[in-house]
């Protein structure tokens, strides 16, 4: 600030979340203004905001375009008053993250704490603001480093357990991501140590990656595939995995793997968890010494393990992480890491490798894994229908809800086949009364499952996939963000006033339940081939 009194308000070299990524070069000294709901096109325009910096806490990717096109030279970020409740001192990192087409329009901007926010609305409620905003920047063309290592296998073809962690940010801030990142280094050390000393050399390799998040993962996936040698088999995604339960106070998160790609790892992960959370030689001297507290939760965005779900690597993938109240900010400090969570995660995430990586070892032992989660995925698939059936008796029927749940006990039956398959591939030599008590319990299920759903009234032939799945089609490899669809429909729906308030709700959902995850899911199932159900029998009532 350099009127009406002159203190510095941030400084890089100080607060590294203070400046917004990729912000360009400046050196200019201009008039403050306040607008809460920079949102608002209106209000801007209203506000007169040109040759002005923008003061407000609205997110930068929401309002950017609208302030640059009205003439505002740059933008100061402050948290919201949720997000600010308890830490006044929090500095977000936010960025501009512009695109090649709209870098030249990209201009600067700044994070400040929510106290220092309050202090200079109280200065505008009076006076006039001017600020000196200079950053020594510049946008260029470079490139972007990619660490990896492996520990090989003794097959060539039997493919590879990917393990990866992110780095990168204003600098790697405790939990996000070096906590991810250091303990990836001490996973490949104790494996190293193991293979080469403890146990017999696996039969498949085991990779290990360190990356910046998305932008550095995508390439290195890219290459791999055009190379054309590539075989993962699945990913475990170390995403702030250190976070003290006292301090912090969230529980550990597994994020499972999506439905679009059955496999044995939910169930493994599953097991393994029970096994570690209340075993007395997981809890360092100087960490947490009560039980581990522990959620797991489905599918979720959020981090690299997404873009391994996805075409065209299409591998089982989960993200081990945590809710963080300090993630993304300057208060994610190595005091709020705890040494007995890493060491939980650590030993999970080797336990889980070790019981993977040879063909005879667990093979009964992931058998008995696989069917824990089935029984308890059928007392859920069970449950949802009497729940359904409940509704319906009170409602009239609709008929294409009857022929979707008709067909839910083939849908249920199909995706626990192929994860059993799954099993099969991976491993050999199994109890073979084991493995008969898992293929009758199947086939008994669907005869459960088959004589609780409803039965659908007179159907014409047309058929739901030609109405409706053969309309979508993907043309693209990689993850999509939904919300440009759902954008779409909404200012089309909009204009035409049929947005019901149910849809605007569940759009909502389906964009941001688990950072994403269910739309996720939904671009993960989109075309038949993205799902072992077929579903081309389901047909349409003539009304």
């Amino acid at each position: 600030m350099i009127e009406p009194e002159c203190f510095y308000l941030c400084r890089f070299n100080e607060t590294p979340e203070s400046i917004a990524t990729h912000s360009k070069k400046t050196d200019v000294k201009a008039e403050l203004v306040d607008i809460e709901d920079a949102t608002n096109k209106e209000i801007l325009k209203k506000e007169n905001i040109e040759g002005k910096i923008v003061l407000t806490s609205a997110s930068i990717k929401n309002i950017k375009e609208k302030i640059f096109e009205l003439g505002a030279l740059g933008v100061i970020i402050y948290p919201t008053e949720k997000r600010a409740v308890g830490k006044e001192n929090l500095i977000q990192y936010v960025g501009l993250w512009p695109n090649e087409e709209d870098a030249e329009m990209t201009t600067f901007g700044f994070s400040i704490s929510r106290k220092q926010a309050m202090m200079l609305k109280n200065y505008l409620k009076k006076e006039k603001v001017v600020l000196h905003a200079k950053i020594d920047s510049n946008l260029y063309a470079g490139k972007l480093h990619v660490l990896t290592t492996k520990i090989d296998g003794n097959s060539k073809n039997d493919g590879e357990i990917v393990l990866i962690a992110h780095i990168c940010h204003p600098y790697p801030s405790a939990n996000d991501n070096a906590s991810g990142s250091g303990l990836l280094l001490e996973i490949f050390r104790t494996l190293k140590k193991l293979v080469e000393k403890k146990i017999v050399v696996p039969k498949k390799s085991i990779r290990f990656l360190w990356v910046p998040e998305f932008n550095g993962t995508i390439p290195w996936i890219k290459k791999q595939v055009e190379e054309g040698i590539w075989n993962p088999v699945f990913c475990i995604n170390l995403d702030m995995v250190g976070e003290h339960p006292g301090i912090i106070g969230e529980p550990f998160t597994v994020s499972q793997s999506s439905v679009s790609t059955p496999f044995f790892l939910n169930d493994l992960i599953a097991e393994l968890i029970e096994k570690c959370k209340d075993n007395p030689l997981l809890i360092e001297q100087s960490g947490w010494n009560h039980p581990w507290n522990c959620r797991i939760k489905p599918f979720a965005g959020g981090s690299d393990h997404i873009l391994f779900t996805d075409e065209p690597v299409r591998i089982p993938s989960v993200m081990f992480g945590h809710e963080d109240r300090f993630w993304h900010t300057n208060l994610d400090t190595i005091e709020k890491v705890d040494s007995t969570e890493l060491k939980r995660v650590g030993v999970l995430t080797v336990s889980a490798v070790l019981s993977s990586i040879n063909e005879t070892q667990f093979s009964n032992e992931i058998l008995l894994s696989y069917i824990t989660g089935f029984l308890k995925r059928k007392s859920q698939v069970i449950a949802f229908l009497q729940n359904k059936l409940q509704n319906l008796q009170n409602e009239s029927a609709n008929n294409v809800e009857l022929s979707i749940l008709e067909r839910l006990g083939d849908i249920f039956f199909d995706n626990e086949k192929e994860k059993v398959r799954s099993i099969k591939n991976h491993f050999k030599n199994f109890n073979e009364e084991l493995l008969e008590f898992v293929e009758s319990e199947l086939n008994h299920t669907k005869k459960e499952i088959n004589k609780l759903t409803p039965k659908s009234e007179t159907s014409s032939n047309i058929k739901i996939d030609e109405l409706y799945l053969k309309k979508i089609e993907r043309k693209w490899k990689g993850p999509f963000n939904i919300s440009k669809i759902f954008t779409l429909l909404n200012k089309e729906k909009e204009q035409e006033n049929i947005l019901k308030e149910e849809e605007k709700s569940l759009i909502k959902f389906i964009q941001s339940s688990y950072f994403g995850g269910s739309a996720l899911e939904l671009i993960n199932l989109i075309n038949n081939r993205r799902t072992p159900v077929s579903y081309t029998h389901l047909t349409l009532p003539t009304n």
